[in-house]
């Protein structure tokens, strides 16, 4: 999933993050993450604004699969 993921979003603003972790009663929690840069017309804009950071946009979504079940969506 990382791989295709980084594959549509291969911008040098953007990044992408994908994590799983364990769950209660055998169930995984797939989180994917995407990070972005604003540019002004493709030219990087600066990382801080009068000594203060500007964090990138991030956009986060997570799904729990039950990897006992195919095809089982929690």
């Amino acid at each position: 999933m990382q791989t295709a993921l980084s594959a549509a979003f291969d911008a040098e603003n953007e990044a992408v993050r994908v994590s799983a972790e364990g769950v209660s009663g055998g169930h995984t929690r797939f989180t994917g993450t995407l990070e972005y840069m604003p540019t002004l017309f493709g030219l990087g804009l600066r990382s801080t604004v009068f000594g203060i950071p500007l964090p990138p946009l991030t956009h986060a979504v997570s799904i729990a699969v039950d990897c006992y079940k195919p095809g089982v969506l929690l």
